[in-house]
């Protein structure tokens, strides 16, 4: 991975001993910053190469994006997750889909509510509307991400 060219070994092979030696003293705020560092490298020496390494810097792009390589829990709770109520409740609004019985009043304000609730688990639909299904299960990544990740920061569990 590489392999192309030296350096990127080198200065990964450096970040890496700087995180362990942080970490082994307890400084896990600076450690994190060397991992940061350490995948950045990774992802640059991918990007690169050739065309499959270009190509599997995707995931390294993706992970920097969603949550700063695991080292972020402002990302996925307080950037993604409002990005992710937004998204699924303009689609709610799109495709006319509302958790409710429309005679109790469909409107914007329930579909936003209604997305909310199926993020937090607690659909107000009944079991078998299949959208509240979808956007419960794509939303245990993205909670489960920034919740590890707060635990990380707060405790300095999870390494």
């Amino acid at each position: 991975m590489l392999g192309k060219n030296k350096n990127y070994g080198k200065v990964s092979g450096i970040y890496q001993q700087l995180a362990n030696n942080y970490r082994s003293r307890n400084q896990f705020d600076a450690a994190s910053h060397f991992f940061i560092g350490d995948m950045e490298t990774k992802r640059k020496a991918l990007l690169n190469g050739d065309a499959a390494n270009r190509l599997r810097s995707i995931n390294y792009s993706f992970f920097k994006y969603l949550s700063l390589y695991g080292q972020s829990a402002v990302l996925p709770l307080f950037v993604w997750t409002p990005v992710f109520i937004i998204v699924f409740t303009l689609l709610r609004s799109i495709f006319g889909i509302c958790s409710i019985h429309p005679d109790l009043g469909c409107n914007f304000e329930s579909k936003l509510i209604d997305s909310i609730a199926a993020l937090l688990q607690s659909p107000r639909s009944s079991p078998n509307n299949d959208f509240d299904i979808i956007e419960r299960i794509t939303s245990l990544p993205l909670i489960g991400l920034g919740l590890r990740n707060a635990l990380k920061t707060i405790f300095g569990v999870f390494g």
